[in-house]
């Protein structure tokens, strides 16, 4: 479900600062990933979730433990820990159509 986002009230942080996005989506998965972080952060996402390693796109689905992650507003990687996967539905929520990229922060990582 898309509902647009008319209001100039709210922003999202990006690589770049604050910017413009169009809406917020809910969505029902039946299965998902936690991901377990180094700096003891986590994040419930689904499979085919794009975070940023080494300046590219990767699918959550792909990462595995040790893999180094881009971070938000820093030079640093940030180590997966452990990864989760459940098979069981989850309500998600996705940024539509942010600027500058549809790139924004989620916790301590940049996502897609």
């Amino acid at each position: 479900m898309f509902k647009e986002n008319k209001n100039n009230r709210y922003k999202v942080m990006t690589p770049n600062g604050w910017s413009d996005f169009d809406g917020l989506q809910k969505i029902i998965k039946d299965e998902y990933l936690t991901i377990f972080f180094s700096n003891e952060e986590e994040i419930n996402c689904s499979l085919n979730h794009i975070f940023i390693k080494d300046s590219n796109e990767i699918q959550a689905r792909f990462l595995k433990s040790g893999d180094l992650i881009d971070r938000n507003n820093s030079s640093d990687k940030l180590e997966i820990i452990h990864i989760e996967h459940s098979r069981e539905e989850i309500e998600l929520y996705d940024l539509i159509n942010v600027k500058e990229g549809n790139l924004y922060n989620t916790e301590s990582v940049i996502s897609h």
